[in-house]
């Protein structure tokens, strides 16, 4: 359980972390953290995924907060 907790803290910490550099305005068009988790986990269309995913792979922040987003999502397969 110890493992998952401290998973569960880093997850919000990365998750503020995002949201505090999203206050750049330049950032307008980009999807919200929760939609890229969206697409990390699943949970959307694939119509809607892959176009998503288009604006991931051209916006280097996107991508960045993608990857980390995967990381986790992966650690916590892994602990489950």
């Amino acid at each position: 359980m110890g493992k998952k907790r401290g998973l569960e803290h880093e997850l919000k910490e990365a998750y503020a972390t995002i949201l505090a550099r999203r206050a750049d305005e330049r950032r307008a068009a980009c999807p919200a953290p929760d939609t890229l988790l969206a697409i990390v986990e699943n949970t959307i269309g694939q119509a809607r995924r892959l176009e998503l995913l288009d604006h991931v792979a051209g916006c280097g922040a996107c991508l960045r907060e993608f990857r980390l987003l995967q990381s986790i999502a992966e650690g916590r397969r892994a602990l489950d």
